[in-house]
């Protein structure tokens, strides 16, 4: 689904946007360039003079922050291709989903889609802290509010058509007690953690010694120090405090952590993608699980909205392949 409200606020926090008719190229026949089919979707076409000017305010950003020169810069060059091809996929995926709104009749009214565009607005507006501010924004970001308004439009569309398309998919009852019960680290009073400590290496053979000399009674920090290869080795190894349900470590390290007894260390190596690992639990801090009836809802909540999304690429992945799009990619350049 194409969240606009979320792409725009970004885009006027960071002030990074992109603009204009040409996007440093130099052709001989400007017009030429501009009625130049790009893409196909359906029986529609779509013009490289469409796509720059959906371009709409980054080219000055770009000479701002790159010079008047910026044509020569890589740098410039591949984030303004980026860019453009960004802006197309976005494009094409409007007119199928332009498209299926007339077929499934939800297709809203202008008055509709004026006053869904306006509540957007309100929102983004809401998310600065004056009007002065949010009017800062759209100027660093060489946007109008016409502009913005413009963006937030397919927005209203694609938000009814993605609402019809999901509207009975949720999750079961079923579904939702395998979740509980096979994730019980999620739903504790407090979140699950653990304090590791690693001696990370490069070849399973120096894991395995290592483990050997540990076996026989060496310190595990001070192994850590001798034979560690990554920035934890001078102390011992220790990796702090981690949450079990964290994404910020490789998922197989933090599974093998989990399961060793506070204390104790790894019996076998720990393979994982920066090499092989062997770790000790220094302290853990575990919790009681929630009972099922307290976090059904915030459970059957989350399952649903993942059902929807994946329902939503699936759906969307079957309309393209109907579409027959095609883009003519060497046209973008």
């Amino acid at each position: 689904m194409r969240n606009v409200k979320k792409v725009i606020a970004a885009a006027l926090i960071t002030a990074m946007s992109i603009s204009v008719v040409g996007c440093g190229l130099v052709e001989k026949t400007p017009e030429g360039v501009n009625k130049t089919v790009v893409a196909k979707v359906y029986n529609k076409k779509i013009t490289r003079g469409q796509v720059d000017e959906e371009l709409a305010p980054v080219l000055e950003s770009v000479k701002a922050q790159f010079g008047e020169n910026y044509e020569t810069n890589e740098q410039a060059k591949q984030y303004l291709a980026e860019q453009r091809t960004s802006i197309l996929d976005t494009m094409v995926n409007d007119v199928i989903i332009n498209k299926k709104a007339e077929e499934l009749k939800v297709l809203p009214s202008e008055e509709k889609i004026n006053e869904e565009v306006q509540k957007q607005l309100a929102d983004i507006k809401a998310s600065f802290e004056s009007d002065e501010k949010y009017k800062e924004a759209l100027t660093q970001a060489k946007m109008t509010e016409e502009n913005l308004l413009k963006e937030l439009r397919p927005s209203v569309i694609s938000n009814m058509v993605y609402e019809h398309v999901v509207k009975d998919v949720a999750a079961t009852d079923e579904e939702i007690k395998q979740d509980y019960d096979s994730n019980q680290t999620k739903y504790t009073e407090k979140p699950n953690r653990i304090k590791p400590a690693h001696i990370l290496v490069k070849t399973e053979e120096e894991a395995k010694a290592i483990i050997e000399r540990l076996n026989k009674g060496e310190d595990f920090a001070a192994l850590a120090k001798e034979k560690g290869t990554d920035g934890t080795k001078d102390n011992g190894g220790d990796l702090g405090w981690i949450e079990y349900e964290t994404q910020q470590y490789d998922k197989t390290f933090m599974l093998a952590a989990i399961s060793v007894p506070k204390g104790e260390y790894t019996k076998a190596p720990i393979a994982t993608k920066f090499g092989f690992h062997v770790i000790k639990a220094l302290d853990k801090e575990e919790y009681p699980v929630k009972k099922f009836e307290d976090v059904k809802e915030s459970i059957r909540t989350s399952l649903t909205d993942q059902k929807k999304y994946q329902n939503w690429q699936e759906t969307m992945k079957k309309w393209q392949d109907e579409a027959k799009i095609k883009v003519y990619e060497e046209k973008l350049k």
